[in-house]
């Protein structure tokens, strides 16, 4: 019987740890951004007088999305705004960086 070479166990173990890790930091990242976003939605639902959501960049679009614009809103031809807003990673992360919640003394 013919034997096959195979892949080294310390290079499967090495394979495992990279994909686990990275798909770890991606879970935690998604769950930080959710939060951010939810928040943010809150603040500018109160803000807008109406329910707003806002979106923030996943890892992907932080990491290849550069524009000039720091967030964008969508209007109708009416010239309404629509119920939701997209933010670049700049304005994300500083907003993050702020944590003011609405029941903050600080929040406006």
């Amino acid at each position: 019987m013919k034997r096959y070479p195979t892949t080294p166990l310390g290079l499967k173990l090495g394979i495992a740890f990279v994909l686990i890790g990275a798909f770890g930091w991606w879970g935690l990242d998604r769950a930080d951004r959710l939060g951010n976003e939810r928040r943010l939605s809150s603040i500018a639902s109160q803000i807008a007088g109406r329910d707003v959501e806002v979106h923030c960049p996943g890892p992907i679009g932080r990491a290849l999305g550069q524009d000039t614009l720091e967030g964008s809103v969508s209007f109708d031809a009416a010239g309404n705004p629509a119920d939701e807003t997209k933010l670049r990673k700049t304005s994300c992360a500083e907003l993050d960086a702020l944590d003011l919640r609405p029941d903050d003394p600080r929040f406006p």
